[in-house]
């Protein structure tokens, strides 16, 4: 989850509870940078995909504008933490809602309905954020592959893909020089 796209939700949820005191154990963190890690790329051959050897392709070709998108989605945001309460703070706005952090992982909602927000905790957590890509031989552009659902891990792998792909389903299908998959992690630091 996007955390400038949560205050909304904060502030149509939960507004009511604004504490005006401040606590000596309050934590508060704010966005620092967003980086592209694990950047694949794999091709198809006669024996079927491969992997490539990405240390000289920028992943920016592929993935520049979901880059930006998270950088926008981030700078500014700022969020304090203070007993069970997050307060959500961006360009001049404030929502609160609760937070809890269990094995690593934070979380934010209310008692019975909670969504995975980032790893760590109240002192600095990172989003990370899945995106891939594919491209047939039938096919110029590159196509979406959808990889929210696996946000709540820090990596990802060609297994993943390939599970959620549909088009081509596994390596063995990738038998056109044409069939590309490239895949990233972008990850937002919150410290």
């Amino acid at each position: 989850m996007k955390l400038r796209k949560l205050l909304p939700l904060v502030l149509g949820v939960v507004t009511l509870g604004f504490a005006s005191c401040s606590d000596d154990d309050d934590d508060s963190v704010s966005y620092k940078e967003t980086k592209i890690v694990n950047f694949k790329m794999y091709v198809g051959s006669e024996n079927g995909g491969v992997e490539v050897n990405t240390a000289n392709i920028d992943p920016k070709k592929y993935f520049k504008e979901d880059l930006e998108e998270e950088i926008d989605d981030n700078e500014g945001v700022s969020i304090t933490f203070s007993g069970n309460k997050a307060t959500v703070s961006y360009s001049g706005e404030k929502g609160t809602i609760s937070y809890k952090v269990e094995n690593g992982k934070l979380y934010f909602g209310e008692e019975n309905y909670w969504w995975f927000a980032g790893f760590g905790g109240t002192g600095g957590f990172k989003v990370s954020e899945h995106y891939g890509y594919y491209r047939t031989q039938y096919s110029y552009n590159f196509n979406d592959i959808d990889l929210e659902d696996l946000n709540d891990q820090e990596t990802i792998d060609i297994n993943d893909v390939m599970e959620s792909n549909y088009y081509l389903g596994s390596l063995d299908d990738m038998r056109s020089i044409q069939d590309t998959i490239v895949f990233c992690t972008i990850e937002s630091y919150f410290r």
